[in-house]
């Protein structure tokens, strides 16, 4: 009845903590676009201007996509996006936006923190990439963009930022393999927009990330095998229904059978965890252990402590307190 022992693997959602703790306070944001200098159009050649168009309308889209990231997050209520550029003069680069200035906003947008990005710049060059296909190395070159971003972020009553760092991001573009491309694509606005679109698509989730918990998808293993009870449970979990697959796997987990047992063990593991319940998953997990010590596992207990403590601090970040 055994037969062949075959490991399934299924795609679920966990949320990860974000790179920082926001106070409890925060729960909606506005968004500034507060890096330029002057809206000064005067430029030595046409060359510095597409640049110039490059970095603005790349640092737009950044903060579009930012806001919609941060709105899709389960810690962040609302997130604004400020509907105008704030231009700097020269000597006020990366000086602190004045505490009455972030007060006078976030009342009128009646939010409770504002986020600045503060710098912003792209270096371009031409990277080579070579490869060994099992005969012989190729190169090839393309286009190398290091994007910069400096962030900081701003609470009203405050002197001084609750936070700021800086962003840094590496892209690499096969469509383009030298600067004489580069440039003529930036000269259109059809490339600007293409290539503005490219920058964030990377870096607006990562900056997001760092403020606010979000959700990925992650690939976990199950056990089944021929025993048509244990096919049934496995199809019940490829069509994501968990419920009727861990009524089945918590019967088998007694099973005469210890390979049966211990794979269901296993199984129910996964089940809790699809269903948030880590602590009871750790549980189900030492049971397969105790009768299905392999890799599979091993790996996994040790996945559910680390969501364990990954989860302590998510409850920090949205407020949560045991009693």
């Amino acid at each position: 009845m055994v037969g062949c022992k075959v490991v399934g693997t299924v795609q679920i959602e966990v949320i990860k903590p974000a790179g920082t703790t926001l106070p409890n306070q925060v729960n909606s944001l506005i968004v500034l676009n507060n890096y330029q200098i002057s809206a000064n159009d005067s430029f030595s050649n046409s060359t510095q201007k597409t640049y110039y168009l490059l970095d603005t309308l790349a640092s737009h889209k950044i903060i579009d996509q930012l806001v919609y990231f941060l709105n899709e997050s389960p810690r962040i209520d609302t997130c604004l996006n400020y509907p105008a550029l704030i231009y700097r003069q020269t000597k006020d680069r990366m000086k602190p936006i004045a505490p009455s200035e972030i007060n006078r906003i976030t009342e009128k947008y009646q939010v409770d923190a504002l986020l600045s990005l503060e710098g912003f710049g792209i270096i371009h060059s031409i990277a080579k990439i070579s490869q060994f296909d099992g005969y012989s190395y190729t190169s090839n070159n393309l286009l190398a963009l290091y994007v910069n971003s400096v962030w900081k972020l701003y609470l009203p009553g405050n002197e001084t930022s609750l936070d700021n760092w800086i962003h840094r991001d590496t892209l690499f573009i096969p469509e383009i393999i030298n600067l004489n491309e580069f440039r003529e694509t930036i000269e259109t606005s059809d490339g600007l927009d293409w290539l503005s679109y490219k920058i964030a698509a990377q870096v607006a989730p990562k900056v997001s990330d760092k403020l606010a918990p979000y959700w990925i998808p992650v690939q976990r293993d199950f056990f089944y095998n021929q025993n048509s009870e244990m096919q049934a449970a496995a199809n019940y979990a490829y069509r994501d229904e968990w419920l009727k697959a861990a009524a089945i796997w918590q019967k088998l987990s007694s099973d005469e059978d210890i390979w049966i047992s211990g794979a269901s063990c296993h199984n129910m593991a996964l089940a809790c965890e699809v269903a948030g319940k880590l602590e009871l998953a750790l549980i189900w997990e030492k049971k397969a252990l105790e009768k299905l010590n392999n890799n599979t596992t091993q790996n996994y207990y040790r996945l559910l402590e680390y969501r364990i403590k990954e989860a302590e601090l998510l409850n920090k970040q949205f407020g949560v307190t045991k009693d």
